[in-house]
């Protein structure tokens, strides 16, 4: 049993949590933590970083030549680990997600205002970019739901920012980081010492469905050399602890439910360029050999053939006047190169791009049919490996979109504002290149078949199909009739005779009366 699953059961059964539980839920996320960290420095490329140590960041930063210190080393990365990243996150959130609230919705108009409060205040395109990007590259983001604090600005107001997924840690019965029923959030800040300076502390905060409490870092005395728990160990341990912090006394946070929710990129939490790292590294390995050989001409050793007066005198003159001297004619020199077989190395580099971009899903945008005048329906076929990925993402987000707003609905209900999350939708649209006339072509087509918003939601260039039909309703009432301006008489209505036939073959007007009204009347 995992020691997630351990606290868990115990909080389940009654229990409270206590400093040891969160010092053993992180000491269990030290792994995934540093498999993240890693992840992110390697698409930030930052080699400066002491996480960069890390055994997912690229290899070839790393290499050494420990027997020949000359020997060039060059560190070349091309980096398609960032390239898939950028072009998935792009193509699936880059366009903003469509939010809308139902027409049969309670409340309709007020939850409409709200909820574009709510967007416009958390910035949302940016937001769901940012948690879409951690989400494809450690696997999965987060998202933490808060008020805002006396004194603040937006006081009272509910508000979302994303959080750094190896800093979070999700208990629930099946697993699930969706919809947490309790959630940890740690992380590293700094304190000053008596004397001045700084150190660095680690410092929690524990989530459950009412409340947040605050830990601290604590050291814990070095044990008894030798024993540690009834166990004989090698060496003497240190440990780490957590204490309630002091300063920040636990505070109902103001939702009904846990506000830090996570976004899974799939079912397994696995970032979409995790499968490929090895033979990214074997891309920037290969690259980087070649370069160095390249470089390495310039230190090519010479060979000197017949001439036997080689000493320091000599390479002292050769290098000074670049050239060399012989006496006899069967002396010469030459240099010592190896020999590239460039088909043979640009085969191999092609084979293994062809790999990463196969395995990943992700397509690669130097291929002719995206700089081409290729077809919708074409391009689609080419993009349909990463598509099948972003329908994945794309279900997992709205579980999770639809969570964090059943959360911010519970500070909605305080103020008197209630909805259901069932009426909310929010529409993903991919960021594809598609060609407008045959978007038109298929809007014109589905004219009459189907409601106009639904037409207007075919169209690339409408962002938002509801707005864009408040706009074509104003267009019409603001028009002006130009024939009713210039004939007013030819737009009054005239009124015509119905000839009616009776059964005796005579006719009459709709102004006469009938043989029977004009009887009914006497």
């Amino acid at each position: 049993m995992t020691v997630t699953n351990r606290i868990y059961q115990k909080l389940k059964a009654g229990g409270e949590i206590t400093g040891g539980d969160i010092a053993a839920l992180i000491n269990e996320h030290k792994i995934p933590r540093e498999r993240m960290i890693g992840l992110y420095n390697r698409y930030t490329c930052n080699a400066d970083q002491d996480w960069y140590a890390l055994g997912t960041s690229p290899t070839v930063f790393k290499r050494k030549f420990e027997v020949d210190l000359v020997k060039v080393n060059n560190q070349i990365n091309i980096d398609h680990f960032s390239n898939i990243i950028r072009t998935k996150t792009g193509y699936f959130i880059g366009e903003p997600i469509t939010y809308s609230v139902s027409e049969d919705a309670k409340n309709k108009e007020v939850v409409e205002t709200k909820l574009k409060e709510f967007l416009t205040r958390i910035d949302a395109p940016d937001l769901d970019t940012e948690t879409g990007k951690m989400a494809s590259l450690c696997g999965y983001g987060a998202r933490l739901c808060f008020i805002h604090p006396k004194g603040d600005p937006e006081e009272g107001k509910e508000d979302a920012m994303n959080i750094p997924p190896w800093e979070c840690v999700f208990l629930s019965k099946d697993g699930s980081i969706t919809s947490p029923e309790y959630a940890l959030r740690y992380y590293k800040t700094q304190v000053e010492k008596a004397d001045g300076t700084y150190k660095d502390i680690m410092k929690a905060e524990w989530y459950d469905g009412t409340n947040v409490s605050f830990w601290t870092e604590s050291t814990v005395p070095e044990p008894t050399p030798g024993t540690y728990d009834s166990a004989t160990v090698v060496k003497p341990m240190r440990s780490y602890g957590f204490m309630l912090d002091p300063n920040e006394p636990a505070r109902p946070h103001m939702f009904n439910g846990v506000p830090l929710i996570g976004f899974p990129n799939n079912g397994e939490l696995q970032g979409d360029a995790e499968k490929v790292l090895a033979i990214i590294d074997a891309v920037d390995r290969t690259v980087s050999d070649v370069n160095s050989e390249i470089e390495q001409f310039r230190l090519a050793y010479l060979a000197i053939y017949g001439y036997a007066n080689i000493d320091d005198k000599f390479m002292k003159e050769m290098k000074k006047t670049g050239c060399i001297g012989f006496s006899e004619p069967t002396d010469r020199a030459e240099f010592i190169t190896k020999v590239m077989d460039g088909t043979t190395i640009e085969a191999h580099l092609n084979r293994l791009e062809q790999a990463i971009y196969h395995i990943s899903g992700i397509p690669d945008m130097r291929d002719a049919a995206f700089s081409g005048n290729s077809s919708g329906v074409a391009l689609k076929f080419k993009i349909m490996p990463m598509e099948n990925l972003c329908k994945m993402a794309e279900n997992k987000f709205s579980a999770a979109l639809r969570q964090m707003f059943k959360v911010i609905a519970s500070k909605w209900a305080v103020e008197q504002v209630q909805f259901s999350t069932e009426d909310l939708t929010f529409k993903f649209k991919r960021n594809f290149p598609l060609n407008l006339l045959d978007e038109a072509q298929t809007a014109q087509t589905l004219t009459g078949i189907v409601s106009q918003e639904t037409v207007l939601s075919t169209l690339s260039i409408v962002k938002n199909p509801k707005e864009e039909m408040e706009k074509m309703k104003a267009e019409q009432v603001d028009a002006v009739n130009l024939d009713a301006e210039l004939y007013p008489e030819l737009q009054q209505p005239q009124e015509e005779s119905i000839m009616v036939s009776d059964t005796n073959n005579q006719t009459m007007t709709s102004e006469q009366p009938s043989e029977e009204e004009s009887a009914g009347g006497n």
